[in-house]
């Protein structure tokens, strides 16, 4: 199948001229030509624009060249159509604002306003400081977009092959770990002068890779002294077994999500809830994404806190996502104010272990949310009611009624009494600081969960 190529009247007319051969009108050069004491010939800049165009394109092949690529990718294609649709509006805004306040050398003096003249002419450069930050704005893209491409490119979890990129890392880092103490072993060797210190540090250079035109600038660095000391410097060490340890962990990670599936569940809104009906909340692991759907527009201020909370819009499925990961449910929680659970008898298929059962309660570490001025501590709600606490409205429960929030001032002390009262001990409890806590967005803890009073 041939390649379709438009022409340059079918660019115009899509409105792309700086993708053309020729790229400027006659209509747009004269208007040019009319307000400049240097005129320039159409041709000329048309094809002064499409060699800068096409120059641009070769550094950027040149830049990914080095980082192993022989083509140009289509994220750098488009930021180089960017660059060439900025540098094109920045040549229209000078026509447009020598236009709008021409210079006196064309015009002469005029019987305008002083105020009125100023106006235009601060018009005028604040059209053409305003290209010319576009065009500063597209070559930043471009920039970045063929950085991501080199050897600090960042890997993403949403690449098929994450885990091998990250073999592919760590075993680079795990042969410059190997090199540099073998190197530094050599260095500190007592029982040896400098000449053969030098002979075994080349051979193990090249060894690892090193290209002898960079040998001997390689093998000067390391007898050169650095912080104190010769041969790799400590922090480097330090840094790469940080390196190290972080791409194991990581790989781990991504390991055992490849045995995880797609989970939805269904939560209701509450009394305090920032939105209304039943929203539909999905841990996508297709997408590598986690998502929430709501069944209308949840109104700004919702909008707002799923956006401070690293959630973003998604038009072409109707939802507000973001990555998966460890904090993915829990960001959810926080901007929603109210706790996920999904399916327990789904969990427990994902798992071909037993569920465990729960500690003693004398064995259990509860959790103390502090909150800007407040504090709850979580506990379940069949333990205060196997206590016999009665707990006030001030406290909260989560939308399954299975965990409550006791607040400090009286139902945290009146739980902590009768756990003393029938175990022995305090309850051991672990202090969790969230200023900007969900606790006080769930409902209030129901009365009808107490036990009746006996009446005298």
């Amino acid at each position: 199948m041939e390649k379709l190529s438009l022409s340059p009247l079918h660019l115009h007319a899509m409105n792309l001229p700086w993708l053309s051969e020729t790229p400027f009108t006659a209509d747009l050069i004269e208007r040019f030509n009319h307000l400049t004491m240097h005129p320039v010939k159409l041709e000329e800049q048309n094809q002064s624009f499409v060699d800068q165009r096409q120059a641009e394109q070769q550094i950027a092949l040149k830049r990914l060249l080095r980082f192993g690529h022989s083509t140009i990718p289509s994220d750098v294609q488009t930021c180089l159509n960017w660059v060439a649709k900025a540098r094109y509006e920045r040549f229209v805004a000078v026509v447009r604002a020598r236009e709008l306040a021409p210079g006196t050398y064309l015009t002469g003096a005029s019987n305008y306003r002083k105020n009125f003249t100023e106006r235009k002419e601060a018009t005028a450069n604040n059209l053409e400081d305003k290209a010319r930050g576009l065009v500063t704005k597209a070559e930043e893209k471009l920039r970045l977009a063929i950085e991501r491409y080199g050897s600090k490119a960042l890997i993403s979890s949403d690449d098929p092959d994450a885990v091998e990129q990250l073999a592919r890392k760590l075993e680079k880092c795990e042969q410059l770990q190997t090199l540099m103490k073998a190197v530094n072993k050599v260095v500190g060797a007592k029982k040896l002068d400098r000449p053969t210190k030098e002979a075994q540090v080349r051979v193990l250079l090249v060894e690892a890779g090193c290209k002898e035109d960079n040998v001997d600038s390689k093998v000067s660095s390391v007898f050169e002294t650095t912080h104190g000391e010769l041969g790799f410097p400590k922090y480097k060490l330090k840094n790469n077994g940080a390196e190290i340890r972080r791409l194991k962990k990581r790989i781990e990670e991504l390991r055992e999500r490849e045995n995880d599936v797609t989970r939805t569940v269904d939560i209701s809104a509450t009394e305090n809830s920032l939105f209304t009906g039943t929203i539909t909340v999905t841990d996508n692991v297709e997408e590598n994404r986690f998502q929430i759907e709501f069944p209308k527009n949840p109104g700004k201020e919702m909008c707002q806190t799923l956006g401070q909370h690293g959630f973003v819009w998604r038009p072409s499925e109707s939802v507000w996502q973001r990555k998966r990961g460890p904090n993915a449910q829990y960001a959810a929680e926080q901007a929603l104010g109210m706790t996920i659970q999904f399916d327990a008898a789904e969990e427990a298929a994902l798992s071909d272990d037993p569920e465990p059962e729960p500690p003693h309660p004398t064995q259990a570490t509860f959790t103390k949310i502090n909150g800007a001025g407040h504090g709850w501590l979580v506990v379940p709600v069949a333990l205060v009611q196997a206590l016999g606490v009665n707990v006030t409205r001030c406290s909260h429960i989560s939308t399954d009624q299975k965990t409550a929030y006791l607040e400090e001032d009286k139902d945290l002390k009146a739980f902590w009494l009768a756990f003393e009262a029938k175990f022995g001990q305090a309850p051991l409890y672990k202090d969790d600081h969230q200023p900007n806590t969900f606790v006080p967005n769930l409902s209030s803890y129901p009365q009808s969960l107490n036990q009746p009073c006996e009446e005298n």
